[in-house]
């Protein structure tokens, strides 16, 4: 599959799904989150990409890959069970789970990564988005996928 931005994904993802498919507006609705939320959490400026997909109750969902200004990337599976997500890290960052709260991961880390390449990624695989959000929020407020410098402001701290 050729990368695809997610947006035209999505446009043409809504043509093609079948109208008769019980799970169609969930995985439209995924679709819409990952690209209104998780951009938005890591401040980018570049679009996510789709590189392949997978299927989940008859549905073909996106593998998510957002490209990070440090070097990292980021690749998101979601099915309608749990999330599972491959962080490739470049030479010279420590691997980003290091040291991850255990409280937030799944009671078991294996997560079906169907569609991802994970050879020499950092993986994890969570229940629910809001823990999947809550974990790369904490992973880029460390400064572990992102440098501190570029960080979002606290207004707060400002």
């Amino acid at each position: 599959m050729e990368p695809i931005k997610l947006q035209d994904f999505i446009n043409e993802g809504i043509d093609n799904l079948r109208d008769t498919l019980i799970y169609k507006d969930s995985g439209i609705n995924q679709m819409c989150w990952v690209r209104d939320n998780i951009g938005f959490l890591l401040g980018l400026r570049e679009e996510c990409y789709v590189y392949s997909t997978h299927t989940s109750k008859s549905v073909s969902l996106p593998v998510y890959t957002y490209a990070v200004e440090s070097g990292h990337k980021i690749h998101i599976r979601g099915n309608f069970y749990d999330w599972c997500v491959a962080i490739d890290t470049p030479e010279g960052w420590k691997s980003p789970l290091a040291g991850l709260p255990h409280w937030m991961m799944k009671s078991f880390i294996t997560g079906y990564y169907e569609g991802m390449n994970t050879v020499g990624c950092d993986t994890f695989c969570v229940g629910s988005r809001e823990k999947m959000f809550a974990i790369l929020w904490w992973l880029k407020n460390e400064g572990l996928i992102l440098p501190i410098s570029m960080r979002v402001a606290n207004p707060r701290e400002m």
